[in-house]
């Protein structure tokens, strides 16, 4: 796992165009309810190296998350998401993109933006900036 990954990972997580949101103007109220969409996933390397990613719920009655596959580098011995124990379904390192299937209660599907966003929107990112526990926008 690369020094001092896990820091930027808060910030990379989850990122939604203006037009979502066209008519709303204060971004705190836009992100009511997103954290059970959001997931903060625990990993630990062989090596002993630990970080703290976030994830989105891709499907919760299949148990996937989406991450960042950079959070996943290394040789993996222990991966929680939310508690539960995870393991790695599926990564990509050029697109920087990994799945992991663990048990999720609670949680609720991400929605999908129903377009591509404007060059120039307007973004907002949620995430477990800095390792923290609770999300930060």
């Amino acid at each position: 796992m690369r020094d001092k990954v896990w820091i930027w990972t808060g910030f990379y997580l989850l990122v939604y165009a203006l037009q979502t949101f066209a008519y709303q103007t204060n971004w705190a109220t836009a992100v009511v309810g997103l954290e059970k969409r959001v997931v903060r996933l625990e990993i630990m390397t062989k090596g002993g190296d630990q970080g703290v990613c976030s994830g989105w719920v891709v499907s919760k009655e299949t148990g996937y998350v989406g991450t960042a596959q950079h959070c996943l580098d290394g040789e993996i011995a222990a991966l929680t998401v939310a508690g539960p124990h995870a393991e790695l379904v599926r990564q990509n390192k050029l697109l920087d993109q990994a799945v992991v299937r663990t048990e999720l209660k609670g949680a609720e599907n991400m929605p999908l933006a129903k377009s591509v966003p404007l060059v120039g929107s307007g973004v907002a990112i949620l995430g477990n900036a800095f390792g923290g526990e609770r999300l930060y926008m």
